[in-house]
């Protein structure tokens, strides 16, 4: 994985200059990339949420939500208001001194406008999410985000069918929300197996100035047979792996100039065996489409995230252990996953995804 220069072919004209972008090295995923890019709008960065959230409380704790919404199958407003205390579906919420922060860590949302592009026949767009019929108004995340006065931070992947609506057309991809600013927008295209898919990054700071980077994930079910029989099926390790190679990257580019060891994988001037040590506390979470929890890509992931929970034995999606929280503290260790504070939702709300959620606290 490598810093993507403005002038790539998927960093081109229409995509915002001030989200940093990671991708794979290898010429063939870039072509593949670059063919699906060019079906879909501008990422979208609105990073200051509303004012009435400044009179809640300092942000000394927060609650993460991880959830695939399936398109406008997930009812966001619902689970907003019965999860995290905040009815907002019609604005203007009213937010009290005791009201907690929270970060929404979101896959699969749409976006409907006018700024995703037209295109022709032959270009690569998959079929529109067969959504289920929600509790709610089907409303895309920038919207809900807009009535919630949330920040938002929207990295679309693909297209979301070919339709044409009387206000645009429609693409999908990952989101970050929250009660909170968000700071350094990146993007991260893995490697490309069945779908494209862009891995959305953002941190958020407490009154302290203590930071956490999260990280929205969706990885591919499978890729074609060909790629199936030539590599094993490796799909997903090899995407989880490139996605944690590009937040090594990102660990070196902001690391202590003076050679402190401890990015995510250790350079040969650190000593044999010395602990990893992180700049920044960083929180991954999302849909990892595994059908065991002892896949290979899950072990490496808790291997580089060594203070995740535990997963709770629970499916997510029908049978299968699909979407995991993974979180691994900086090396002053001031951010802390509450102990016992993951589970999973006991609501779908209106999803085909059971969302996890966890807690988290900057102690003083």
């Amino acid at each position: 994985m490598q810093p993507r220069p403005q002038s790539s072919a998927c960093v081109a004209e229409g995509y915002a200059a001030a989200v940093d972008w990671y991708g794979p090295a290898r010429k063939g995923d870039q072509e593949k990339l670059a063919e699906w890019c060019s079906t879909v709008g501008p990422p979208i960065i609105e990073p200051a949420p509303a004012a009435y959230f400044a009179r809640a409380q300092g942000a000394e704790a927060l609650t993460v939500v991880s959830w695939n919404v399936h398109g406008g199958s997930g009812d966001l407003f619902g689970l907003i208001e019965r999860e995290l205390d905040l009815p907002c579906r019609d604005g203007q919420p009213a937010v009290g001194t005791s009201f907690e922060h929270f970060v929404l860590v979101l896959q699969e949302v749409y976006r409907r406008s006018s700024d995703v592009p037209r295109v022709g026949a032959r270009s690569t767009i998959p079929k529109q999410l067969k959504e289920e019929a929600s509790p709610g108004e089907r409303v895309d995340v920038v919207e809900v985000a807009r009535r919630c006065g949330l920040s938002l931070f929207y990295v679309p992947s693909m297209r979301n069918g070919d339709r044409e609506y009387e206000d645009g057309r429609e693409d999908r991809g990952n989101a970050i929300l929250s009660t909170l600013p968000l700071s350094d927008p990146i993007a991260i295209e893995i490697p490309f197996e069945a779908q494209r898919r862009v891995a959305a990054a953002t941190t958020v700071h407490s009154v302290a100035g203590d930071s956490l980077r999260f990280v929205s994930v969706h990885l591919d079910v499978a890729s074609s047979m060909l790629r199936v029989l030539r590599t094993g099926n490796s799909t997903r390790q090899r995407q989880g792996l490139g996605l944690l190679d590009a937040l090594a990257e990102l660990e070196a580019a902001r690391a202590d100039p003076t050679g402190d060891c401890g990015l995510l994988y250790c350079y040969p001037e650190c000593p044999p065996g010395s602990p990893p040590r992180y700049h920044i506390a960083t929180l991954a979470a999302g849909d990892f489409n595994t059908w065991s929890a002892r896949e290979t890509v899950i072990k490496h992931y808790y291997r580089h995230f060594p203070q995740s929970p535990a997963w709770d034995g629970l499916p997510t999606r029908a049978s299968y252990p699909t979407d995991f929280i993974f979180f691994r503290e900086s090396a002053e260790g001031r951010v802390r996953l509450v102990e016992g504070s993951h589970r999973r939702l006991d609501d779908q709300h209106g999803s085909d995804h059971f969302a996890r959620i966890a807690r988290l606290e900057f102690p003083r």
